[in-house]
């Protein structure tokens, strides 16, 4: 009898020596070191104060792709592992992870191929259904109110005169504009915010633009487009974007005034300048007269278009048109130097 109780605890001691030597290996998924005693020792405290603990992983998707899925495999396994006192393993009530859902599943594509189950991988990871946080209508106010808020000039105390910031952000093209944008997931709010946050530098000068010398204070169309390009990143990136859009159908009150405005440009890169101008951008056909509206602004009035459908007037111009034509006009300033190196 004692000596199968010797053998017995012979046994029992190896396993554990043998449980321990496991932890005690290093990126184990059960690996225990200093750091995470300590973990367990302060979630043991709050816990003892009848305080529940939840972790919360913010940005998970921004994280290193490598280790996205490392770490929600190793939380898994830890929710799964139960103590004596039926708890995780660390103790935690709840874990509650931050990310766009999108780029994690095109992260996960990315890694496993498309043909993998995603569904049925990361649906281990929740409890009953993803909570799909939507916050566009917020987001749209917000847009709205950033650019309401533009200051135009070196400094605040440098700004332009009210009459320019009026122009640049009074037509609505700019609110459209990052709306669609940020609803197609083409920009974000930090994009906004790191541009529209300071001051936008703005100088009464003659540039270069095709052959010809333009007033930007009678072009600002050029600084609106200047100002989305900015918020994209890139000449290019906001090119691609606003061609990506040009199948919305929907209107805004003065899409027809940024029309007209928007032709100017491309009828001045052509080295025209006044009386009756035409201009062709694939099948579309434009024709009018240059004329100068009550804010200075240079645009073409009485503005016909025509296509294979026969001719309309502005009314007919819808807001993916409009994008289209936007996206051309990039494209020209962007040949530009001087107006390259605009901010």
């Amino acid at each position: 009898m004692v000596i199968m109780l010797s053998k017995e605890y012979d046994e029992n001691r190896q396993i554990h020596e043998y449980l321990q030597s496991i932890k005690l290996k290093p990126l184990f998924i059960y690996e225990e070191t200093f750091l995470t005693k300590l973990l367990e020792k302060c979630i043991a405290q709050v816990k003892g104060q009848d305080k529940k603990v939840i972790v919360v992983i913010e940005d998970l998707d921004c994280i290193d792709p490598e280790h996205i899925f490392r770490i929600l495999n190793v939380f898994s396994v830890h929710f799964d592992s139960k103590t004596i006192q039926g708890e995780n393993s660390f103790g935690i009530d709840t874990l509650v992870a931050v990310c766009d859902e999108e780029n994690i599943r095109n992260i996960f594509a990315n890694r496993y191929g498309n043909n993998v189950d995603y569904g049925g991988y990361i649906d281990k990871f929740y409890s009953t259904s993803i909570f799909h946080f939507n916050y566009a209508e917020l987001a749209h106010d917000y847009i709205c109110d950033r650019i309401s808020h533009i200051v135009i000039g070196q400094s605040p105390k440098l700004r332009v005169n009210s009459s320019i910031e009026g122009v640049v952000t009074g037509d609505g093209f700019l609110e459209v504009a990052m709306i669609h944008l940020f609803d197609n997931r083409k920009i974000n709010l930090r994009n906004i915010n790191k541009v529209l946050n300071k001051p936008i530098p703005f100088a009464h000068q003659q540039l270069k633009f095709g052959t010809v010398n333009v007033k930007l204070d009678d072009y600002l169309i050029i600084l609106q487009l200047l100002i989305l390009a900015e918020i994209c990143g890139s000449f290019f990136h906001a090119i691609e974007s606003l061609q990506q859009l040009t199948y919305i159908n929907n209107n805004f009150p003065q899409r027809g005034v940024v029309f007209q405005r928007l032709i100017a440009v491309l009828i001045a890169h052509n080295g025209s300048h006044n009386g009756k101008v035409a201009i062709k951008i694939g099948e579309m056909g434009y024709s009018g007269t240059l004329d100068v509206n009550d804010s200075h602004q240079v645009y073409v009035t009485d503005l016909v278009v025509s296509g294979s459908f026969g001719t309309a007037g502005i009314d007919s111009i819808k807001i993916g048109q409009l994008f289209a034509v936007a996206a051309k006009v990039l494209e020209l300033i962007s040949r530009s130097p001087k107006l390259r190196l605009y901010f």
